[in-house]
C-alpha cells in the first residue's frame, strides 16, 4: 500500500474529525446527564486517554512535554477547555443547529484574530466568503425560534475559543498540543466537577 502524502493525510483527517464532531450534537442530547456531568466524566477519561497515548507513542516528547507547554501552551489549554464547557453547555441550551451555524463562523473570526494578532490580512475573496457565510448563519439562527439565547452565546463562546486556538497554534507552532488538549480536558472536569 502506497504511503499517504502529507495532503492526502490531511484531508482524511480533517474529513474524519468532520463526521466525528457531528455526531456531537446527538450524542450530546441522548446521554440522560446534565452538562457539568458530562464535562466530568469527559474530562476525566478524555485525559486519562491521551495521558495513556502520549506515554505509549511518546508524542511531543511523552510525558515531557507537559513541562515544555510554557505559557503559550497553558493559555492554549485553557482557551481550549473553557471552549469545550460553553460547547457541551450550548448543546444543552440551544439547537444543534444553531450550534452548527455559529461554529461555521470560525475561520471568519480566526481570519479576524489572524488580522489582528498577526497581521496577516486574508484575500478579499476569503472576506467576501466570509462576510456571506456569516450574512447566511445570522439570518438562520437570527430568524430561528427553537433556540435558546444563552445556548447560541455559549456556542458563540466555542466558537471564538476554537479561532483563538487556531491562531495560537500558527503563532506558537512548538505548542505540544497534545499535552494540552490532555491539560485542558482535565481543567474542564475539575472546572465542572462542583
Amino acid at each position: 500500500m502506497a504511503e499517504l502524502s502529507d495532503k492526502s493525510l490531511g484531508i482524511a483527517l480533517v474529513t474524519a474529525s468532520a463526521v466525528a464532531w457531528s455526531t456531537t450534537g446527538l450524542f450530546t442530547r441522548i446521554i440522560p446527564l446534565d452538562a457539568a456531568s458530562m464535562l466530568v466524566w469527559r474530562g476525566a477519561f478524555g485525559a486519562l486517554a491521551l495521558v495513556v497515548v502520549i506515554a505509549a507513542f511518546r508524542l511531543n516528547g511523552g510525558l515531557a512535554g507537559f513541562a515544555r507547554m510554557g505559557a503559550a501552551g497553558w493559555t492554549y489549554a485553557v482557551v481550549s477547555g473553557f471552549g469545550m464547557i460553553c460547547f457541551i453547555a450550548s448543546l444543552r441550551l440551544t439547537t444543534v443547529a444553531h450550534v452548527a451555524i455559529i461554529y461555521a463562523a470560525a475561520p471568519l473570526i480566526a481570519a479576524a484574530l489572524g488580522w489582528v494578532v498577526m497581521r496577516e490580512r486574508p484575500s478579499l475573496a476569503a472576506i467576501i466568503a466570509s462576510i456571506v457565510a456569516l450574512a447566511g448563519g445570522a439570518y438562520m439562527v437570527g430568524l430561528g425560534t427553537e433556540g435558546g439565547v444563552l445556548g447560541d452565546f455559549l456556542a458563540l463562546g466555542m466558537t471564538t475559543a476554537v479561532a483563538a486556538m487556531m491562531v495560537m497554534a500558527r503563532r506558537f507552532p512548538n505548542i505540544p498540543t497534545t499535552q494540552a488538549a490532555c491539560t485542558s480536558a482535565a481543567l474542564s472536569a475539575l472546572v465542572a466537577l462542583p
